[in-house]
This record gives C-alpha cells, sequence and structure tokens, in this order.
C-alpha cells in the first residue's frame, strides 16, 4: 500500500479536504451513489443500497478529496497510486490500456463526481489543483484517467491529453484513456492549465531544498574532516607537530 507523504495532508486548504475517516469517506460514498446509482443507474459491485454509499475496497490506499456545502459534500475524486491500482478492476484496466509497465511515479484519477449546481462546479478547479499537488508530493510524473469520450475535453483544459486509446468497462460503458505529464511546463503553459503555478511552486521548492541540502552536506563534509583546517588557522594538533 502507498505511503502518502505527510506534506500533502497539512498544505490542503479550504475549500478543499481529504478524507481522514471512515465516516469522512462515508460522505464522498454517499455523493458517488447518488450520481453513479440512483441518477445514472450504474450497477457497482460494492454499491451500499442499504447505506446509499458507493465505497471500494481501493479508497483504503488512496486519498479521496472533496469539497462540501450546506447539503453536504458536492464534488469529489479520488487519487491513487498505481501499484494499488492494479487492484482494483477498472482502473487496473486503465493501466493495461494506457500501457504502463513501470508503476512507481504513477498515479490515477478515479470517481470524479460533481454535483450538477454552479457551487460545486465551481470547486473543480481547485479540486484538480489539490490532486495535482499531491501527485507531485508523492513523486509521480504521470497521473492517468478513464473518462467517457464525451467528457475528455473538460479534463483536457487541465493538461490531461487523450492517449487515443479506449477501453470497455463492465458498468461504466467505453472509457477513453487521458495522460497527464506532471513534468510537461511547456505544454500546461501552452493551454493555459489552471494547475500550472502549482506545479512551478512545486518545483521551485524542490530546487531551494535541493541546494539546501547541497550546502548542508558541503559544510558536513568540510567539518567532519579531520584534516581541514579552517581558513587563517593554525593546526597545532600533536599529529602534525611531531617532534624528531
Amino acid at each position: 500500500m502507498k505511503i502518502w507523504p505527510k506534506s500533502i495532508f497539512s498544505s490542503v486548504g479550504f475549500p478543499i479536504s481529504i478524507a481522514r475517516s471512515q465516516h469522512d469517506l462515508t460522505k464522498v460514498g454517499h455523493l458517488r451513489y447518488e450520481l453513479y446509482v440512483d441518477r445514472d443507474k450504474k450497477a457497482y459491485a460494492f454499491a451500499d443500497h442499504r447505506g446509499r454509499a458507493l465505497i471500494e475496497p481501493v479508497d483504503a490506499a488512496s486519498l479521496n478529496f472533496y469539497s462540501s456545502d450546506a447539503s453536504g459534500v458536492c464534488s469529489a475524486v479520488r487519487l491513487t497510486g498505481a501499484e494499488d491500482a492494479s487492484e482494483d478492476p477498472l482502473l487496473a484496466a486503465l493501466l493495461e490500456s494506457a500501457r504502463i509497465r513501470h508503476m512507481t511515479r504513477v498515479v490515477t484519477c478515479s470517481r470524479f463526481a460533481v454535483q450538477p449546481t454552479l457551487a460545486a462546479r465551481k470547486t473543480i478547479m481547485p479540486l484538480f489543483r489539490e490532486v495535482c499537488r499531491a501527485g507531485l508530493k508523492a513523486g509521480a510524473v504521470k497521473c492517468l484517467l478513464a473518462t467517457r469520450p464525451s467528457l475528455v475535453g473538460i479534463f483536457a483544459k487541465f493538461g490531461f491529453r487523450s492517449a487515443n486509446r479506449t477501453f470497455v468497462d463492465r458498468v461504466a460503458g467505453e472509457l477513453s484513456v487521458c495522460e497527464f505529464d506532471l513534468h510537461d511546463l511547456q505544454h500546461l503553459v501552452s493551454i493555459s492549465s489552471p494547475v500550472v503555478d502549482v506545479i512551478f511552486d512545486h518545483f521551485s521548492t524542490a530546487r531551494k531544498q535541493h541546494a539546501r541540502s547541497t550546502a548542508n552536506a558541503m559544510f558536513t563534509h568540510v567539518t567532519e574532516n579531520d584534516d581541514a583546517a579552517a581558513p587563517g588557522v593554525l593546526d597545532t594538533s600533536d599529529r602534525h607537530l611531531q617532534r624528531t
């Protein structure tokens, strides 16, 4: 199971939250049930009809981002490491269709759900900004997503590009494979992606941290070198002034 960096949880901010408890996850599950099962009439294997929630085993290994309004959770999306995603039938089919072989630095987005209200739609941008930030902090270089062919254009605005591959899910039907290269700043700038500043900030911070680490390593090397005397200071230790 993927271990998510703690910094992800401390950096997420209003209006987006991450499900941290079973109660939080159940609220997300209620939204999924309302939209996927009640509205779209999809027969998902893990739909809890009594509790009116759609929660799947892969949720335990994932980050579920969501936003709430007065009526409850109004938008949500799931981020899953590729290694864990391979245990979920739909996500495993996505990975296979995308021809992913090395999964270490790959994540997937799934179970995107938004209430059909203006207020809920306004949370889509901050939702994906947090997803992008979390993916980068987790070391991902690529994010995959499967969506209905008619919705590819929505995700393209953020930076996802069609892989020109599709697969058929038993419940969802035909799905298009989309890929997001988290390091392709040139493409993100060219489309004015609303997450481009998140990526710039990430790499700027990473460069500063690398510079500090390098400086600290150099200082440690110098101070731990027994033969290195400070500039302008004569080393008068006995082993350097042996009398004959």
